[in-house]
C-alpha cells in the first residue's frame, strides 16, 4: 500500500469525469495522502504543468482534442522528470511498447484500474530511485530497500542486478512469490534468476533481454512462467530496464519488477478454451443445419416436384385437390425449414447483404402476390394500398420481402371472415419520416396479455396438443429481429375476436443520397419452351425420385440421359457430347458433384460446358462457394418448373442461339 508521507500531487489528463472519479476512488483506497487535478485540452496540460507542478502524471491514451502520445511528448519537454504513467482502453503489447519507447514510466490497463496504485506506486518509488541515484550509491540502496518495503504484500516484486558481477537484489515479496526466504544464500545471484525460468520459456527471455541490452528496444519487457520452490510455476510480467552503462556502452546495472499474473492468464486461457469451443459448436452448429438443409430439399424437391405434375396433368378434380393439397403440405415444411434456418443464420449473414434504396411499394406487392393463393383458398380477400409516391428505405430485399410475407401470411392465416388490408405510406412524426407498412386483418384478435409473447422464438398463444394453428412459432420472432436489424420498430394493436393491426416503421432515406435502382420481386413465369428431343442433357443424380422430377419437368424441352454416379456420369460424358451437364453435389459415395465437375471439365470439348450445381445446399454461401468450385450455374431443391425450365431456356439461348 501506499504511504508517501506529504501529499503527492497528481495531474490527471482525462476527458471523461467519470474516468477520472473512478481514477481518484481507487487512489483514495491507499494509505498515501494525494491531491488531484484533471485537464483535458491541450493548453490545460501546459498551464498546469507551469503552475501545478505534478509529482506524477496519468494520462488516458484517447482523448477528443489530442491524444495520450501528444500528452507524453508535451510533458516530456516540460516535465521531463515527472514519472508518466499512461491508461489505455486496450490489451495491447504494441500501445505499450509504443508508450514505453516514447518514455512513459508505466501503461495500465483500465480494466485493471485496482492496478493503478500500483503503476503510481512503482513509478514514484523508481523516480525517487533515479534521483537519489544521482546523489550517491548509498542514497539508491536505501531507496531501494524502501520499495521493497513497499511492495511488500503486493502482487508484485523488486529486483536490482549488478551484470559483470552477477549480483542480484530480489525483494522479499518477490522471492515469497516464487516460495523462498530471503536468507537462503543462492537466492542472491543472476544464476537463481535463470534456473527460475521455465524451459519452454527461455529463448524468448533471453532474446527479448539481449535486444534490451543490445539498445534494440527502450525497455526489457516479457511474459512468461517463473518455477517455484514446490515445483509448480506462476506466470509473471518482467519489466525493466538498463538503468546504468559503461564508458563503451555495455550494460552494467538493471533493476526492474516482476508482478504475478497467474489470475489473468488463467482467465485469457478460459476465454481462449471458451472462444475455440465457441467456434468448434458453432462449426457443429453449421454442418448440422447445411445437413439438415439438404436432407430436407432433396425429399421436397421430389414431393413438390411430382404434385406439381399431377396437379398438370390429371383430369379428375378429386385427384386434381390431392396433388394440390399434396403441393401445399410440401410448400408448409419447406417454409418452415426456410423459417428455422433463415432465423438460426440471421446474426452472421445480415451483415453480408448490401443495404439499398428500395420502394416498399414494390416490396408489398412482391409479398401480397405470393400470398394470394391461399387467401383465395381461403376467400379472405387481400387489399393492397399502396402509395402514390415512392416509399424508400435502407433495407435489403430478401428480409424486407420476409418481414411483410411473413405478416400478410400470419394475417390470412388467422382470418376466416373478411379482410386482410395492407397498406403502404410516407408518415411525418415530430419532424422525422418513416416508411410505414400497415398489415390489418379481420381475424381472432389476440389478448392483451399475449402481445409481447407471440415475438418470442417459437411461442403461440395457442400451443401444446390442443393448439388450433400450425406453425413454427417462429415467423413473428423472425420479423422483429429483422425490423431491429434494419433499425425499424414493429408494434401491435389488437383486440380479441375483431382483428390486428401490425405496424412496422422504417426512417425514410434522404433523396439527396446517391440513387439506387429499385429491382421488382416477381414470381418467374415459363419462357418459351423449345421442344428438341434431339437435345439431351446428362443428369448426375443418386436420387431416383428427383430424377423423375427432373425428366417430367424438362420433356417438352429435352431428353435427360441419367447417370446416379460421379463415375458413370464421367464415363458417360467420354461416350457422349453433352452440351449441358447437370449434377447433384452430394452423390454418396464415391466423387461428389464438384469433384465430378472438375473431372468432366478435363475431358476434350467440356473446357466451357455448362454445369449446373441442382443441390440441396442452400444456406448462405453455398451458392458462391459451388460456382467459386467451377460450377457454371446453380439452382436450389425445391425448385418449380418454371425455375429449371427458364434456366435450361436461359443456356440454350445464351450458348447455341
Amino acid at each position: 500500500m501506499l504511504d508517501m508521507g506529504n501529499k503527492t500531487k497528481i495531474l490527471h489528463v482525462e476527458d471523461n469525469i467519470n474516468d477520472f472519479l473512478l481514477l481518484e476512488k481507487e487512489l483514495k483506497k491507499a494509505k498515501g495522502e494525494f491531491v488531484f487535478r484533471r485537464v483535458e485540452r491541450e493548453s490545460e496540460l501546459l498551464l498546469a504543468l507551469k503552475s501545478y507542478c505534478p509529482d506524477i502524471i496519468i494520462s488516458d491514451y484517447s482523448l477528443p482534442e489530442f491524444d495520450g502520445m501528444s500528452a507524453l511528448k508535451i510533458c516530456k519537454l516540460h516535465a521531463p522528470e515527472t514519472p508518466f504513467i499512461m491508461l489505455t482502453g486496450s490489451l495491447n503489447e504494441d500501445i505499450a511498447v509504443e508508450c514505453m519507447k516514447a518514455g512513459a514510466t508505466d501503461y495500465v490497463i483500465k480494466e485493471h484500474i485496482i492496478r493503478i496504485s500500483q503503476a503510481v506506486e512503482s513509478a514514484v518509488e523508481i523516480q525517487k530511485l533515479k534521483l537519489e541515484k544521482e546523489k550517491n550509491q548509498e542514497e539508491l540502496v536505501d531507496s531501494e530497500k524502501r520499495l521493497a518495503i513497499a511492495l511488500e504484500g503486493t502482487d508484485a516484486g523488486f529486483w536490482d542486478w549488478h551484470i559483470p558481477s552477477g549480483k542480484t537484489i530480489f525483494s522479499r515479496s518477490l522471492l515469497k512469490m516464487l516460495g523462498y526466504e530471503e536468507n537462503e544464500p543462492e537466492a542472491k545471484n543472476i544464476v537463481f534468476w535463470k534456473k527460475l525460468i521455465h524451459p519452454d520459456d527461455m529463448s524468448l527471455v533471453l532474446n527479448t533481454l539481449y535486444a534490451h541490452f543490445d539498445g534494440t528496444t527502450e525497455i526489457y519487457s516479457v511474459e512468461y512462467r517463473k518455477i517455484t520452490k514446490t515445483g509448480g510455476y506462476v506466470w509473471t510480467l518482467d519489466r525493466g530496464k538498463v538503468v546504468e552503462r559503461d564508458i563503451n556502452g555495455k550494460p552494467v546495472r538493471a533493476a526492474g519488477t516482476i508482478t504475478n499474473i497467474t489470475a489473468r492468464k488463467k482467465i485469457e486461457q478460459e476465454l481462449l478454451e471458451a472462444k475455440e469451443k465457441a467456434e468448434e459448436m458453432n462449426r457443429l452448429k453449421s454442418n448440422f443445419l447445411a445437413n439438415m438443409s439438404h436432407e430436407f430439399r432433396t425429399p421436397l424437391n421430389g414431393i413438390l416436384g411430382l404434385s406439381t405434375v399431377l396437379a398438370d396433368e390429371l383430369e379428375e378434380l378429386d385427384k386434381i385437390k390431392m396433388a394440390v393439397d399434396i403441393m401445399i403440405s410440401g410448400k408448409r415444411l419447406l417454409g418452415t425449414l426456410d423459417s428455422i434456418l433463415e432465423y438460426t443464420q440471421l446474426d452472421s449473414t445480415f451483415n453480408s447483404n448490401p443495404l439499398l434504396k428500395i420502394d416498399l411499394n414494390t416490396i408489398a406487392a412482391a409479398a401480397v402476390k405470393e400470398c394470394e393463393n391461399n387467401s383465395a383458398l381461403k376467400n379472405v380477400p387481400i387489399d393492397l394500398q399502396t402509395s402514390s409516391e415512392a416509399v424508400l428505405v435502407a433495407g435489403s430485399e430478401k428480409y424486407l420481402y420476409i418481414i411483410i410475407h411473413n405478416l400478410v401470411e400470419n394475417a390470412v392465416k388467422f382470418t376466416s371472415n373478411g379482410k386482410v388490408t395492407v397498406e403502404v405510406v410516407n408518415e411525418k412524426n415530430n419532424g422525422n419520416y418513416f416508411g410505414v407498412i400497415n398489415v390489418a386483418d379481420t381475424g381472432i384478435g389476440i389478448q392483451k396479455e399475449h402481445q409481447k409473447m407471440i415475438f418470442q422464438e417459437f411461442r403461440q398463444v395457442s400451443e401444446g396438443y390442443g393448439r388450433y394453428y400450425e406453425g413454427s412459432g417462429l415467423g413473428l420472432s423472425l420479423v422483429q429481429k429483422l425490423v431491429t436489424l434494419l433499425d425499424g420498430k414493429i408494434s401491435v394493436e389488437s383486440e380479441l375476436g375483431k382483428g390486428s393491426v401490425f405496424t412496422v416503421k422504417f426512417p425514410l432515406l434522404n433523396e439527396e443520397k446517391p440513387k439506387i435502382e429499385v429491382k421488382k420481386i416477381e414470381k418467374p413465369e415459363i419462357s418459351g419452351a423449345k421442344n428438341n428431343s434431339s437435345f439431351s442433357i446428362l443428369l448426375i443424380e443418386d436420387n431416383v425420385v428427383n430424377k423423375d422430377v427432373v425428366e417430367l419437368f424438362l420433356k417438352k424441352i429435352c431428353s435427360v440421359d441419367y447417370a446416379n454416379t460421379g463415375e458413370q456420369g464421367l464415363q458417360m460424358a467420354r461416350e457422349k457430347k453433352y452440351p449441358i451437364i447437370m449434377a447433384d453435389i452430394n452423390l454418396g459415395s464415391g466423387i461428389n458433384g464438384i469433384e465430378t465437375a472438375k473431372e468432366i471439365r478435363k475431358i476434350s470439348g467440356y473446357e466451357k460446358t455448362p454445369i449446373i450445381a441442382v443441390t440441396g445446399y442452400a444456406m448462405y454461401g453455398d451458392k458462391e462457394h459451388l460456382l467459386a468450385e467451377g460450377m457454371s450455374y446453380y439452382i436450389a431443391k425445391p425448385f418449380e418448373k418454371a425455375d429449371i425450365i427458364n434456366l435450361i431456356n436461359q443456356i440454350i439461348q445464351n450458348n447455341f442461339e
